[in-house]
Parts: structure tokens; sequence; C-alpha cells
């Protein structure tokens, strides 16, 4: 908690100082409260979502998901954000993180180096350049992340180039990160992971692809991992989809463990105010490459938005996992299969 108010300390200098800039500068800041209940048909013992999932994790207990505040500082050559946070996305994917970094969901500050291009270079803790999801709830088109989502990276630091085309159809960004979704530098000795992102608009239609390629965890057979992702998101004003693959391989010294994620997303606008979604899911790990055993897991979705006003938006999804073996809780047994219902109330300046 202490490390906790030295942060927020820090966070109040940067309000103050991008306040009295000059006139050429502009503050602004966004605040986001995710609160959820999950009914897990299963009711699994120890009250939580499965294994794999990160976010809206608790089971039978009304909870927070992700709670932040945000300040952004902006003018012609410089630009930083700063974003505290508490929840159970902080505590449940930051556990493996320093304290002083768990209420942290982005610190970054960076340097236009062009007067023509828009050409950027940030450093510091930034959104992942991986999939089109994130942990703000009201930004996905379902209420729950996807399998895939929940096992690639939520956030990441380090250096990023990024450049947009003067039309902004073309955003390229080049990388170098601390590894795999890392605040701090896991080994004393690692060195900084090169990535990419190359995404295309054209009216409705936004194609993307990212990589990534770096060490994993710690020890001496440290796998070298390949991660590759593709996406394209069609935008309209009634029917939208999304339809994403992404393709993992760990290269150990005597061997390869790979595992591919497929995804579809059908979005519907049935009214100003009502949104409807369905989403299929397939998560194949034949060889345990993340961790949860062998996986060869279906998932369905429908999910149902009610926008109140233009700061608060009702959720509710019906969501089914399917495997061919037993790993899902049960109460105190196993199952092959798991059903849950949520809502969540989302609150979003």
């Amino acid at each position: 908690m202490r490390h906790f108010f030295i942060i927020a300390s820090i966070f109040s200098v940067l309000l103050v100082r991008a306040q009295t800039d000059s006139t050429k500068s502009r503050f602004s800041w966004d605040a986001y409260a995710g609160f959820y209940y999950n009914h897990d048909f299963n009711q699994p013992i120890n009250k939580e979502r499965p294994a794999f999932a990160y976010n809206h994790k608790q089971t039978a207990t009304p909870a927070l998901n992700l709670l932040f505040l945000k300040g952004m500082y902006q003018s012609e050559k410089f630009r930083s954000t700063v974003a505290l946070m508490m929840g159970d996305y902080a505590k449940y994917n930051l556990a493996a993180e320093p304290q002083v970094w768990q209420h942290v969901y982005e610190m970054n500050a960076g340097i236009k180096l062009s007067k023509k291009l828009q050409l950027w270079l940030d450093a510091g803790v930034f959104a992942s350049h991986i999939g089109f999801e994130s942990a703000e709830s009201i930004n996905c088109w379902t209420l729950t992340r996807s399998i895939v989502a929940e096992n690639s990276p939520y956030y990441e630091s380090g250096l990023k180039l990024g450049y947009t085309s003067a039309s902004g159809a073309w955003q390229l960004n080049a990388l170098l990160v601390r590894g795999w979704q890392n605040v701090q530098q896991p080994l004393a000795n690692a060195t900084l992971t090169p990535a990419f992102q190359i995404s295309y608009t054209k009216g409705k239609n936004l194609f993307n692809y990212s990589n990534f390629f770096g060490r994993m965890g710690v020890g001496n057979n440290r796998p070298f991992r390949q991660y590759h992702n593709w996406y394209w998101m069609h935008t309209a004003n009634t029917l939208s989809w999304i339809l994403g693959l992404d393709l993992g391989v760990d290269h150990y010294s005597n061997q390869q463990r790979s595992w591919v994620t497929p995804v579809g997303i059908l979005r519907y606008q049935l009214h100003p105010k009502w949104m409807l979604a369905a989403r299929y899911e397939y998560f194949a790990d034949k060889k345990n490459a993340l961790g949860y055993g062998t996986l060869q897991t279906s998932g369905y979705s429908l999910n149902a938005d009610y926008k109140a006003n233009h700061y608060i938006t009702l959720r509710a999804e019906w969501k089914q996992f399917n495997d061919q073996k037993a790993i899902f809780l049960k109460d105190a047994t196993m199952s092959n299969h798991n059903s849950n219902l949520a809502f969540a109330v989302i609150l979003a300046r």
C-alpha cells in the first residue's frame, strides 16, 4: 500500500504540471470501473473461474474487475500517460509482478521524432500490441475475455516506435519489450525482446498482424517463443464481425510445443441502446505449452448490452466451455464442461 501512495503522489504531480503548462499543451483524464457477478453452474469449490481466466475471476459474489483513473498529457512534441488501478485484473493478472507495479495500468511517455510525420517513440508501460481485446470490458464486444486474450499479453513494458500514415490507414509499431507481459525483467541478464505490429484500415475493415519473438520464463531450459496474431475486424452500423487466429510455438532444445486459437465474434446493433453479440472460440494446446494441461477447449457465448446513458452500460453474458477431458471443477470433482452466466455494470468516462 505504501508503494501505491508513492505512485499516487507522482500521479498528482503530473496532473499539476500538465495543467500549468503552456496553452499549446493539453491535459485530459479518464475514469473506468467495471463491476460484475458470475453464476457458475458448476459451483466450483474454489469459487473461481477456470485456471486459464484472469479477468472476472470470482464466482457467487459481486466483485470489481477493474477500476482505474488515467491522466493524459499531450503537446505537439511530447505525450505521457499515467493510470493507476485496482480489482481482479490487477490481483490475478499481475500477481507475478513486484507489489509496486501491481497497481500500475499504464505509465509511459513519448516524444515526436519528426515535424512532418506522425512518428513517435514511447517508453514505459503500455497496452499490448497483440489482439483485439483489452482489460476494459467496455471496449470489447463481449463481457468476458476470450481464452486467447487471457493467455496473451494485456500489457507490455519497454520501447515502442510507432508510425501512422497521413491518411490514418496504415499503422506500424516496432517494439523492444521486457519479455512476455512483464513490467520488471524476470532475469537480471535478460535482453529486450523484438516485436512488431502492422494494421491497415480501409472503409469499415481493419486488418492486423502482430508478432512476438523471445525467451520465456526462468531456469536453464527456457523456450524461445514465436507468436503470431492475425485478425480482421469489420465494423458497420448494424452487423459487424471479428475473425481472429493466433499461433504460438515454444522451441525447446529437444522439442517444440505449439498451440492454435481461432475465434469469431458476430455483433448486431438491435437498437441505439441495445447490442447483441455471439462468440465462438477454440483453444488447442495438445502438448501443454501453457501449463494448464492438454487442452482442446471449445467456447460459445451470447452477449447482450444495454447502454443506459453516456457513462453507464449494463452487460449480460452466457458462456459455455466444452473439452474432451474433465478439466473444469464441478463442486469438488471434475467435469468436461462448464456453463456460466455473468452480469456487469460498467461506468466509464
